[in-house]
């Protein structure tokens, strides 16, 4: 009847809801570990430009040590290293910090030590799928599911208020064993009769003072309501897909670029080094140099990682997961 195709949908409902819940949780995973990785990565690159700024250091030392240099040389370097060092714990609060979340997400003790292992390396562009149809990523979202179930729950209580207009007709049989005593207390097993009733009742509905008329006009507004929240989500669904892939495809245009920018950050930084051992360069065009490298080696990084989220946002808006998720729903 109506309640046991209800009690179906809604199981499939729930279904469909569990698995949305548990892709969500699966993109939140997947960012908190980007995150931390580009937090590390960041921290490292920090880390890097303070060595640099100390091995620069020491050759001034070492050059007012030989007569070469000058104090004013070294009391810059010494200024330059102690600049880098705000930048260098704000990198390693961060890493720390994000690496909590991480913990917490996926539920291990905060005080448990925990090691990444992948490295936020530039991904292959050119395995990168292209755009889906629309109606292939709303054919794959756990969510479109659960609420066609709502629609469709919603439907069988439009049918079930209408019944209410329509005869019904009971049929209700009993059969049972009396026993009659003749005296007080005269349980002796022996007066036992059969009792037997059998009925047949013919239910009109007449009048019941505009309720069932009521009822219907609420069923039916609640069947739109879900209907219209049925289009709504498949066109979020859509833009949330075109979204996230047009947001991929920029990280994927900005890690080219970035990537071109360190390198040239870097030959800048080594050319300058080299002109102020030659002295035909000042120790503030090899701390600007410096700065930019830090600058450019943060900028690659944030982009990769923009590129890692941009891809799990495009699985996320199409409910796919990992296989290992997949195996276990």
């Amino acid at each position: 009847g109506i309640a046991m195709r209800v009690a179906n949908q809604f199981a499939s409902a729930t279904h469909f809801n569990l698995r949305e819940q548990m892709a969500e949780a699966e993109f939140q995973i997947r960012s908190a570990y980007i995150g931390a990785l580009l937090a590390q990565e960041l921290e490292a690159s920090a880390r890097e430009a303070v060595a640099q700024a100390q091995r620069f250091l020491a050759s001034e030392r070492l050059r007012l040590s030989a007569g070469a240099g000058s104090e004013l040389d070294v009391l810059r370097a010494e200024v330059s290293v102690e600049n880098l060092r705000p930048q260098l714990m704000d990198a390693q609060n961060a890493a720390a910090i994000s690496m909590l979340n991480l913990k917490r997400l996926v539920n291990v003790p905060l005080s448990t030590p925990l090691a990444l292992t992948t490295r936020l390396d530039a991904p292959s562009l050119a395995a990168s799928a292209g755009s889906l149809d629309p109606s292939i990523v709303v054919a794959e979202r756990s969510a479109v599911h659960a609420e066609e179930q709502q629609v469709k729950i919603a439907g069988e209580l439009v049918k079930g208020a209408f019944s209410a207009y329509l005869p019904s007709l009971d049929f209700r049989m009993s059969l049972g064993r009396l026993m009659y005593p003749t005296q007080v207390f005269a349980l002796n097993g022996l007066d036992w009769r059969t009792d037997w009733n059998a009925a047949v009742t013919l239910k009109v509905p007449l009048f019941n003072g505009f309720k069932r008329g009521a009822e219907l006009s609420q069923a039916r507004i609640g069947l739109q309501q879900e209907q219209f929240r049925l289009a709504q989500l498949r066109e979020a669904v859509q833009l949330q897909y075109q979204q996230a892939f047009g947001e991929r495809e920029r990280a994927a245009a900005s890690i080219t670029a970035r990537q071109r920018t360190v390198d040239q950050a870097q030959r800048v930084y080594n050319l300058t080094v080299l002109r102020y051992d030659q002295g035909m360069a000042s120790q503030l065009e090899v701390t600007d140099a410096r700065l930019s490298l830090l600058l450019a080696r943060a900028n690659r990084a944030q982009a990769i990682a923009q590129y890692f989220i941009a891809d799990a946002s495009v699985q996320r808006a199409r409910g796919v997961s990992s296989p290992a998720l997949s195996q276990a729903r």
